[in-house]
C-alpha cells in the first residue's frame, strides 16, 4: 500500500517562507542601518525576477 495514498497532499509554502525570509533580512538591515548610519543596498533575484 501506498504511504501518501490516505493524506492529502502537504502546501507549497515556497512563496511563505521566501516572504518571511526577506522580511527577516530587511528587519536586520534596518537595524544595522539604524545602529552604524550605514546604506544597505540588497539584490534579490528569484526564478530570473528580481524584487
Amino acid at each position: 500500500m501506498d504511504k501518501n495514498s490516505g493524506s492529502p497532499k502537504k502546501r507549497d509554502r515556497a512563496n511563505e517562507n521566501f516572504a518571511r525570509a526577506g522580511e527577516n533580512i530587511f528587519r536586520r538591515c534596518n537595524k544595522i542601518s539604524r545602529q552604524y548610519g550605514a546604506n544597505i543596498y540588497i539584490l534579490i533575484r528569484r526564478r530570473q525576477h528580481y524584487d
